[in-house]
């Protein structure tokens, strides 16, 4: 439930467009209902008494219901089209603009992979379950009713079979969401997987050619992808039981209606024409419960993804004080007997007792072997990792109370790793300043010593 309401208060601003599809797909749907009734008067009065004026009358009004059945479900799917897409364009710019306010302890708690999967495949999903799902969402329940109610006004006796048919069907039902439902969070994960091989090779893939491991890497990805291969398959070995269970259900209807119906005609209890219009809602009650099948089976599996996505945006941030400073005194950092773990689970310290105090003007060299923490160390100052133990200040002021952007606005950082962005050399020059004029770069350049 809590992924369904952060669905429906992240979609907020185009419930409009929600609203005005499943007002049209019932509009669609009524107009739909009404055809097999005006059908069944054709044959009992227009054929049996060959009266010509009831054919022309209910002619033109199963062809004005059939054209406003069109109009509104062309209506429905550009409604439905445009929720379906901005609904997408807001989580993605959601989770992107959380990750953008994550600190290192946040990206450490997802893989890169993951985060990219939940971006696309999680947001497609979503999307697919709208646009697909929403138009059955609405007409399944709406028919089922019309078609019942339309049913016992025609004739009672026969829509009593629908007592005993909808149980069963209600029962597939909720065996096969029962089966798929666990699946669907196993084949995302999957996904993550195989996506984060695939990345890794790629960054690699020079170190895998040099030490010639495209054989290894292979044989990696097979892996990966054969466990893919199996959860997916056994997923839609569920899933696509559903349609010939639901078919099998539906012609047995239709047979035993044929029989009874054909015992009624002729005992004189039956028309025709009643049967037949029965037979059209059979097909219409029965296909809405395919439908609302059909629509459980992309709820569950959306579902799945709508809460792998609201690990994103519900992802506890570093926390900001209620009044944050804005101003830093001066430099002067200080380390008071700071301890660092990067889980709080975690059984070891990385940082331990770090008493330190950094003057302004001076310079410190960190000296360490690999992984004893110097990046760390370094990542506590911008607030990038938060301290476990003891208290970090800059100016006096606990790096906590300043506001984030402010402080980190303060600290300059030279990554180790250098990272280009897509585009040119120059549009990577004024990432920092996209107004920076070529004296300003060159300048920058210069201090920067890559000038030549």
């Amino acid at each position: 439930m809590n992924a369904i309401r952060l669905l429906a208060r992240e979609s907020k601003a185009i419930h409009k467009y929600f609203a005005l599809a499943v007002f049209f797909v019932g509009i669609e749907t009524l107009f739909e209902v009404l055809i097999p009734l005006l059908m069944a008067d054709i044959i009992d009065q227009g054929v049996v008494n060959k009266d010509m004026g009831v054919f022309v009358s209910r002619g033109l009004g199963m062809l004005a219901c059939a054209l406003l059945s069109l109009a509104t479900g062309l209506l429905y799917a550009r409604f439905a089209a445009k929720s379906s897409t901005k609904l997408g364009q807001l989580l993605r710019d959601k989770q992107f603009a959380r990750i953008q306010r994550f600190s290192f302890t946040n990206l450490d708690r997802f893989e890169t992979s993951g985060i990219v999967t939940r971006m696309t495949s999680d947001v497609t999903v979503v999307q697919n379950a709208i646009t697909s799902g929403l138009r059955p969402l609405a007409r399944g329940p709406i028919m089922l009713v019309l078609g019942l109610v339309m049913s016992f006004l025609i004739n009672a006796d026969l829509a009593f079979v629908f007592f005993f048919v909808c149980p069963v069907l209600a029962l597939i039902m909720v065996w096969i969401v029962s089966k798929v439902a666990p699946q669907y969070p196993r084949m995302q994960s999957a996904l993550d997987t195989i996506n984060q091989v695939v990345q890794e090779n790629l960054i690699a893939i020079r170190a895998v050619k040099a030490f010639v491991r495209g054989d290894y890497e292979l044989e990696r990805f097979d892996q990966v992808n054969d466990e893919v291969a199996s959860i997916t398959r056994q997923t839609f070995h569920y899933a696509l039981f559903n349609t010939p269970a639901f078919q099998l259900c539906m012609y047995t209807t239709i047979v035993v209606l044929m029989v009874t119906g054909s015992r009624l005609i002729l005992e004189g209890r039956l028309e025709v024409g009643q049967l037949t219009g029965i037979l059209s809602y059979v097909l219409q009650i029965l296909n809405s419960f395919v439908m609302l099948s059909n629509v459980f089976l992309l709820m569950t599996r959306s579902m799945a993804s709508v809460r792998r996505i609201e690990e994103v945006l519900l992802e506890p941030l570093a926390a900001q004080s209620e009044n944050p400073v804005t101003t830093m005194p001066d430099s002067t950092i200080v380390f008071d007997h700071v301890d660092f773990k990067y889980a709080a689970a975690g059984r070891k310290n990385v940082l331990e007792n770090i008493d330190l105090t950094i003057e302004p003007g001076t310079t410190l060299g960190v000296l360490g072997g690999t992984g004893s923490g110097k990046s760390s160390f370094v990542s506590l100052i911008p607030r990038l990792y938060d301290v476990s133990a003891g208290a970090l200040t800059i100016g006096g002021v606990d790096v906590k109370n300043y506001d984030l952007a402010f402080l980190r606005d303060q600290v300059g950082v030279v990554l180790q790793n250098n990272v280009l962005f897509s585009g040119t050399i120059l549009e990577n020059l004024r990432w920092g300043d996209e107004n920076a004029s070529m004296e300003d770069i060159e300048r920058v350049c210069r201090i920067a010593c890559v000038d030549e």
